[in-house]
Order: C-alpha cells, then sequence, then structure tokens
C-alpha cells in the first residue's frame, strides 16, 4: 500500500528466506550462478517493463541535475583527495561524459540488494521500498545488487569482507564475474544501452548510492545542509557534517557505512572502471 507517498511492503507478507540468509554456495556455486542471477534480472527487467522506460537526452540542464549535481555532493559531502576531485571534475565538468547521450531511464528502487530480496518457490520478492520511486540513470539497481554480493562466499551466511567481494565480483576474472557481466551485457541489448558508456554509469551508481546513505543520515540526524551547487567542495564545507559523523557511535549504520562507500568509489578511480560488457 502506499502511505505518504511511499510504497510500503511487508516481509511477512512474502513468504520464504531473504537472500542475504542463505548460504552462497546455494545461490552463487559455478553450476547455479548463471539461474540465481537469471531470476533476479528477469524481476528487474519486468519491474522496468511494468512502469515504462523513459527514454531522455542528456542535453546541458538534464545533464547537470543527473551528473554534475551528483558528482557535486558527493565532492563536498565525503572526504577525497586531490586525485579523486581531478579525476571526477576532469570527466565530468571538464569532459562532459555523458553529455548529449539519449539514454534509457529507469525506475530505481534505491536499495536493491541481497538483504531486501524475499526467495519464493515461483520467483522473487522485493522489499524496503524507503526510497521515493523515481527515473533514474540506466542500470542502477542492477549494479546495486552486484554490490551488495558477498563472494567469495564463506561461512554460515556465505558472507566475505564487501570490499573484497566488491572488487572480485567487477575487477576480478571468476565465473562470478563473468556471470555478471553477461547480464549486463544482455539488458544492454534489451534496453538499447550503448555498451562505451557502462562503466561511466557503473561509477556514477557508486557515487549516487554513497549520497543516497548520507541523505538518510543528515535525515535521521536532523542535520540542515548547506548545499553549494556552483563552488566544488572544499574543507570548511565539510567540517560540520564531519563533526557530528564523528561523534556517532561505531554501530551507527551510517558510521559503518561510511569509509565503505568511499572506499568503492576510490578503488575505481585508482585501478580504471572495470569492463562490464
Amino acid at each position: 500500500w502506499h502511505e505518504a507517498g511511499t510504497l510500503v511492503t511487508l516481509q511477512s507478507a512474502l513468504p520464504g528466506p531473504l537472500m542475504k540468509n542463505v548460504p552462497g554456495d546455494i545461490f552463487f556455486s559455478p553450476g547455479r550462478i548463471q539461474k540465481s542471477i537469471a531470476g533476479v534480472a528477469d524481476w528487474w527487467q519486468n519491474f522496468q517493463e511494468s512502469f515504462g522506460i523513459k527514454w531522455i537526452n542528456l542535453a546541458e540542464n538534464v545533464y547537470v541535475s543527473n551528473v554534475l549535481l551528483p558528482v557535486k555532493l558527493f565532492l563536498q559531502r565525503f572526504v577525497v583527495d586531490s586525485e579523486e576531485i581531478r579525476f571526477l571534475t576532469h570527466r565530468y565538468l571538464e569532459q562532459k561524459a555523458l553529455l548529449g547521450e539519449n539514454l534509457p531511464f529507469m525506475m530505481r528502487h534505491g536499495d536493491f540488494c541481497t538483504a531486501n530480496i524475499v526467495l519464493q518457490p515461483e520467483g522473487i520478492g522485493v522489499i524496503d521500498w524507503e526510497f521515493p520511486l523515481q527515473y533514474q540513470l540506466p542500470l542502477f539497481d542492477l549494479f546495486f545488487f552486484f554490490s551488495s554480493l558477498r563472494f567469495p562466499y564463506s561461512g554460515y551466511r556465505g558472507e566475505s569482507n564487501h570490499f573484497k567481494s566488491f572488487t572480485e565480483v567487477f575487477w576480478g576474472a571468476s565465473y562470478i564475474n563473468i556471470a555478471i557481466r553477461r547480464c549486463i551485457c544482455k539488458m544492454c541489448t534489451v534496453f538499447q544501452i550503448p555498451e562505451r558508456i557502462v562503466s561511466d554509469l557503473f561509477l556514477l551508481s557508486l557515487i549516487q548510492i554513497a549520497n543516497l546513505k548520507y541523505d538518510a543520515f543528515i535525515k535521521a540526524n536532523e542535520i540542515c545542509e548547506d548545499v553549494e551547487i556552483e563552488a566544488l567542495s572544499s574543507g570548511d564545507k565539510k567540517k560540520s557534517g564531519r563533526k557530528v559523523i564523528q561523534r556517532l557511535k561505531k554501530n551507527v549504520p551510517f558510521s559503518c557505512i561510511r569509509k565503505g562507500v568511499c572506499e568503492n568509489v576510490r578503488f575505481a578511480i585508482r585501478n580504471g572502471l572495470p569492463t562490464l560488457t
């Protein structure tokens, strides 16, 4: 049902275990990986087709709101070094990658991960619709899902270190990396997404994930954010937010993930964007 503009789904209404609680070898072994990813991709494709695709040209004003603004917010909000600033400003402010591209904008769940996927006999169910449904640059939710995998799996819950899993899933040469690239390549064909821009869509999705988590953090802590759209980030503009973050206990959600979201972006910048198709 809808409540205050938000689609609400109870986990108890969808019988079955959460994907994150099932041992990894059941879903992500070499013999099962294709079927597992196909099940998630089929749901996601149906989700997109149910809402419909919006073809939008990234003209100057659209580019500013969908590419430039997220990058500038990221630079303002997070602690980044000079190399990261140079890379992002050169690619998206100076070179203006993606400017003028005609792209299929897709509906965003916003937290499409193994913790919010319920396994059912006929497929999957998805819960936790806390973010407003809105159109986003293509492939966002799929990148989010693949970033949430834990591989190589180990232990009862099949989890591994988040950052090591992230690098293996996207930059590795394993069977899971191959399966993911095949999935993304298929979706590029289905939705007519140019493969040459997939790496940029991937990096921008990481930046948007960081911004979404930060948005939730400042909302929960009632922090008033002064956004300077025309200026790049400076140390002074981030001090107030950092002071609040530094006071957080280690078990506070944003305190736990703030390092991880930056680690992912940093690795992509330092090691080169992965070949995903």
